[in-house]
């Protein structure tokens, strides 16, 4: 019995060990799901947000659009036109380097984990943010091309 319980914390030792010790795959480097413009992406998302969310969820994103903001501390956010919308995109540890490849105005690809979506509308109320576009949050993403 004695061995029986000391096979076992070996086992859960050495699990505890591997998946610790397992690096994060980086979304950056794998073959996207999805490759979309800024714009093309938003639309979706204010036409019918909730069929859109089911369809992006989980999966890597390869978007393209126009740099309206740059947050020195590791996110970039996309544009998409005068709808308001917005992408915004956290960038991976290992690609935080790129926040100084970028400038505001400028064209870049991007791919990163989709994570979720903020709805806007006119609909909720008389609050002007609420009013604006959807924002679409991606994740561990890194820049691919910039133009």
């Amino acid at each position: 019995m004695g061995y029986g319980i000391a096979l076992m914390f070996i086992l859960v030792v050495l699990w505890g060990y591997r998946m610790f010790s397992q690096k994060v795959p980086d979304v950056v480097q794998a073959r996207p799901d999805v490759v979309i413009h800024a714009t093309e992406m938003t639309r979706d998302f204010n036409v019918n947000s909730a069929e859109v969310n089911q369809k992006y969820g989980n999966k890597i994103i390869r978007v393209t659009g126009t740099v309206t903001q740059v947050n020195q501390s590791g996110s970039v956010i996309l544009g998409s036109g005068s709808d308001g919308s917005e992408i915004v995109i956290g960038l991976d540890q290992r690609h935080q380097q790129d926040v100084q490849k970028v400038t505001v105005g400028m064209q870049a690809v991007f791919q990163a984990l989709y994570t979720g979506y903020e709805a806007g509308g006119v609909d909720k109320g008389d609050d002007l943010l609420s009013s604006l576009g959807a924002t679409i949050h991606l994740r561990s993403g890194g820049l691919i091309k910039e133009n």
